[in-house]
């Protein structure tokens, strides 16, 4: 008998039985069937997410779409914060896409952990190697993508340090052309991709690395 028969053949006989077990079980199968059925079918337009598009500027009424949630695939990213010694920031942008400044970082893929995907997406863009470090954040971000999917981005955010590898002042050429220790406050929120998140994410990080000065 395969474990996955004895699995579900223990869990039909709890049901049996025990209904405290049973009440949870059908829910968790409800929960389960939602995910195969078209998501404004089960999603009330109460529990709509709004999804704003990315690099948009800082406005009252930013432009953006509202969709159920459940229909939006998950984006996992990682982005590394790195400080100088003046305690300025480095950062990226590309002008060739149109991309504001942002914390170096992207995607990671399917075959990648967080760290991996961090290191390979920061000496991508910067040209440096990096050791990640302390975690500083984790937010969701419900956005349209440049291209028009829109998805649920699950960002972490990491401190980093420099192991190797040559910083790239003009970027890679392809999604960032420029890379650069800036103080993020002498840039205007208009500036700033995801605008909101950065200013938000920056001070948790000088925290963090002001405490472990001190350890």
């Amino acid at each position: 008998m395969s474990r996955v028969f004895k699995f579900y053949l223990n869990i039909f006989w709890l049901m049996a039985r025990d209904k405290a077990f049973r009440a949870h079980a059908w829910d968790e199968i409800r929960v389960e069937l939602k995910q195969f059925l078209p998501a404004r079918l089960v999603t009330p337009r109460r529990d709509y997410v709004f999804c704003r598009y990315l690099n948009s500027k800082p406005s009252p009424n930013p432009p953006g779409r509202w969709l159920p949630p459940q229909s939006l695939p998950y984006r996992l990213g990682a982005y590394g914060l790195l400080f100088d010694a003046a305690g300025r920031l480095l950062m990226v942008r590309g002008e060739s896409l149109s991309f504001s400044w942002n914390l170096p970082g992207g995607k990671v893929m399917k075959a990648e952990t967080l760290e991996i995907g961090l290191q390979r997406e920061f000496e991508e863009e910067t040209g440096l190697r990096v050791k990640v470090g302390a975690a500083v954040a984790t937010a969701d971000n419900f956005c349209i993508m440049p291209m028009g999917r829109a998805v649920h981005a699950v960002l972490h955010f990491y401190l980093v340090e420099v192991t190797g590898g040559e910083l790239r002042p003009a970027g890679n050429g392809f999604d960032t052309t420029q890379a650069a220790f800036l103080d993020p406050e002498t840039i205007p929120d208009h500036e700033l991709s995801e605008y909101a998140l950065i200013r938000e994410v920056i001070p948790k990080a000088q925290t963090i690395l002001n405490m472990s000065k001190h350890i």
